[in-house]
């Protein structure tokens, strides 16, 4: 059985892995959908947030237009009061979705803290007195 330190470990390693395919699906998904393959758009990020050493959750820090325009789409005017439409790209949804990375942070994570409840139990057999 693997010991406190072991299953932290692990679920740092599993953290950091998921959020660098995390960065990775989401940097190319937004290359793809947009004219550019550069800009403040590129600069999105992705890292693990850990709480009493488990993984809490993947945080997405992204420039502020990127979720409000790109992803849901944007109708109106702009500054200089020229109307235009953008259509939503769900760029999120194609990086969350593209290779399975819910399901597969799932099942490690879920693993490992299974694992870390079963060494935790104290299995005692009761006897007739």
């Amino acid at each position: 059985m693997a010991g406190e330190i072991d299953i932290f470990l692990l679920e740092k390693k599993a953290g950091k892995e998921f959020s660098n395919r995390l960065k990775r699906n989401l940097l190319s998904s937004i290359k793809s959908k947009t004219n550019k393959g550069t800009g403040l758009a590129s600069r999105s990020t992705v890292k693990p947030v850990f709480k009493n050493e488990l993984l809490d959750r993947i945080t997405i820090s992204t420039p502020y237009y990127i979720y409000p325009i790109l992803h849901v789409g944007f109708e109106g005017s702009k500054k200089n009061g020229v109307n235009t439409r953008l259509k939503a790209r769900e760029f999120l949804v194609d990086a969350i979705e593209n290779g399975r990375l819910v399901e597969d942070l799932a099942d490690v994570i879920g693993s490992s803290r299974a694992e870390s409840i079963v060494s935790r139990i104290d299995f005692k057999l009761l006897g007739n007195g």
